[in-house]
């Protein structure tokens, strides 16, 4: 806005005509062909119904209802023509603004986007407009399945926008992949039934966030059992999802903040690295814990999965032969564990499992329990077939009891313990320095996390170290630039990231630190690791 307002503004070009209106009631932006004429009130085109016309890329209107003064924000609608034609951009500007800015090809065929609000849209609303983030979930026919904060049938518009971008850009033989506009990233992922879409101003980058979409969508198949959903949409075109995803909500949930929660928790650095965090556990004690479990599976005919989970971490795999976990189906295995309600002992959860990235076209049943009221580990065994129910329940006892007489219980949950007293602090290494540190190998999709110590033991200084991390991922991963070795130095900290054919590391350390001292370091790291590889990680996955 000027430093002089006006009321009406009328330009004519060669290649359009731009009108500007603000009125008491309303608001009107648009753009013509230069056949129309400035010939009367152009309050006699705006209607109820908010309409965006694109004919081309040079003839866009819409138009926004003004607010009553007693309404929490103000909401206009602007339309910004780019010099170089090939841009369009609408601008929703308010008390929180929002801004999205379209790439698109030269359009040849006209199209129109009929946009409604009402006083319910959550557009209105200054509360729902401050969330750093937003997820939405639609399917290929517009219909709403899930949005992140709010109402689905309160954002109509929201999904009504999404829907056309991506139908607009796909009828230029192009897919819409993501939007950077003044500090915010819109990134979109269309797959076959489905449109995701994230609007963010947090730290993630904008592969990253197209990563998270990527593990909700998998989540969403894994709920819905996507066989049966691919008959449904084959049988209907308009088959509605959303019905299917009540109850689910928590699942996906838990998927779309795990980078934006109230809570202090590790699995944001799994989802960056690509991992699942291990137990560290002695490699004796944990050879001893798999032979238990690998010879009472080996009496199931349809299993194929054995999985002993403790506190979000893999305590040991069996699988059968031929047969593997990709890590983003264990994250779904562990986003699912997490939000169980199971009570500790004898109660089992059964039902179908979908890890699409094992079989996109089928699930596995689940048997799903915990070994003891005194070791609440979750033993979860995946099946091919339902017969094996009750051969499950007898194994899983068997297992049980064998691991509580041979004291793995306590090996358990003294190493739970022990992470979070000495091991796995970052001075435990032996450089007081160190803040944090995080390594991954680069043959294995498994990490190790640091537990967090001073300073970043507190929620606001871990959300620090969490916006650190996403910054320093994207430098060495930039698939446009990506980095072997990273070394940045200020007054608060010293974060080095370093990649080669062996291991990932990434490390913040004291400011006070030399540079020639902080390499140093991060050589000591890794040859810790490499001393405690046998506790800290499993080279291999037993098998059946």
């Amino acid at each position: 806005m000027s430093d002089w307002p006006l009321q009406m503004l009328y330009e004519s070009g060669k290649e359009e005509i731009m009108i500007g209106w603000i009125s008491s009631q309303n608001e009107l932006y648009a753009i013509f062909e230069p056949d129309h004429e400035r010939n009367g009130n152009p309050e006699s085109n705006a209607k109820v119904e908010r309409k965006i016309k694109l004919c081309s890329e040079d003839e866009i209107s819409d138009m926004s209802d003004k607010r009553n003064e007693q309404e929490s924000a103000t909401t206009s609608v602007a339309i910004t023509k780019f010099d170089t034609g090939s841009r369009l951009a609408r601008q929703i500007a308010g008390t929180q603004d929002v801004d999205v800015e379209v790439i698109a090809p030269s359009p040849r065929r006209s199209s129109t986007l009929t946009l409604l609000t009402t006083h319910n849209d959550y557009l209105r609303d200054a509360l729902w407009r401050v969330h750093q983030k937003h997820i939405f979930i639609l399917t290929r026919e517009g219909k709403p399945v899930y949005t992140l904060h709010g109402k689905e049938q309160n954002l109509s518009s929201i999904f009504h926008i999404i829907h056309y971008l991506v139908n607009l850009v796909a009828s230029r033989q192009d897919e819409i992949e993501a939007i950077e506009a003044q500090g915010r990233r819109y990134v979109f992922l269309v797959q076959p039934h489905l449109i995701l879409a994230a609007i963010s101003r947090t730290s993630l980058s904008v592969e990253q966030l197209r990563m998270q979409l990527i593990d909700i969508y998998y989540q969403v198949l894994s709920i819905l059992t996507f066989c049966n959903t691919e008959n449904a949409f084959k049988e209907t075109r308009n088959y509605n999802l959303g019905r299917l995803s009540n109850g689910a909500d928590t699942l996906i949930h838990r998927l779309a903040t795990v980078d934006y929660n109230d809570r202090i928790s590790k699995n944001i650095f799994a989802f960056l690295t690509n991992s699942v965090q291990i137990l560290p556990l002695q490699s004796s004690i944990r050879s001893s814990i798999e032979d238990i479990i690998k010879k009472d599976c080996k009496k199931v005919r349809f299993l194929i999965f054995a999985i002993l989970i403790i506190d979000n971490q893999l305590v040991t795999l069996i699988r059968k032969r031929k047969h593997s976990i990709n890590s983003t189906d264990f994250r779904l295995i562990f986003n699912y564990v997490e939000t169980l309600t199971l009570s500790e002992g004898e109660s089992v959860e059964s039902r179908p499992f979908c890890l699409p990235r094992y079989d996109a076209e089928g699930y596995l049943y689940a048997h799903i329990s915990y070994l003891s009221k005194t070791c609440p580990a979750c033993l979860l065994f995946l099946s091919s077939k339902t017969d094996d129910f009750c051969d499950l329940t007898a194994i899983k006892k068997s297992i049980s009891n064998q691991l509580q007489k041979g004291e793995y219980f306590s090996a358990i949950n003294g190493a739970i313990a022990k992470i979070k007293k000495s091991l796995l602090d970052p001075t435990a290494i032996g450089i007081p320095e160190l803040r944090h540190f995080l390594y991954k190998p680069t043959y294995l999709q498994q990490l190790l996390c640091a537990e967090f110590s001073k300073p970043f033991n507190t929620f606001e200084k871990f959300r620090y170290l969490e916006d650190l991390y996403c910054k320093l991922f994207d430098r060495l991963h930039n698939r446009y630039c990506p980095l072997k070795f990273v070394y940045e130095a200020n007054e608060n900290e010293i974060k080095v990231g370093w990649t080669s054919n062996e291991h990932e590391l990434y490390a913040v350390f004291d400011s006070s630190l030399e540079q020639t001292t902080a390499m140093q370091y991060a050589n000591k790291i890794v040859k810790w690791i490499r001393q405690e590889f046998d506790t800290l990680f499993i080279y291999q996955y037993q098998t059946f």
